[in-house]
């Protein structure tokens, strides 16, 4: 884990994650059939991992 070396570089890191997770939301609310199609890939891959760990 990388850890900010300074209040400004911890500000922007926050900021960049914010806007990162609002992006996010808006493409889901944009295209909810594609991402919930996505989604479901995701979820049985994630399954698939777990059993060949």
């Amino acid at each position: 884990m990388i850890r900010a070396r300074t209040l400004n570089e911890y500000i922007d890191w926050v900021k960049q994650a914010t806007f990162d997770a609002e992006e996010l939301r808006a493409s889901i609310e944009y295209d909810e059939e594609f991402m919930g199609d996505a989604l479901v890939i995701f979820r049985s891959s994630r399954k698939w991992d777990k059993k060949t760990i």
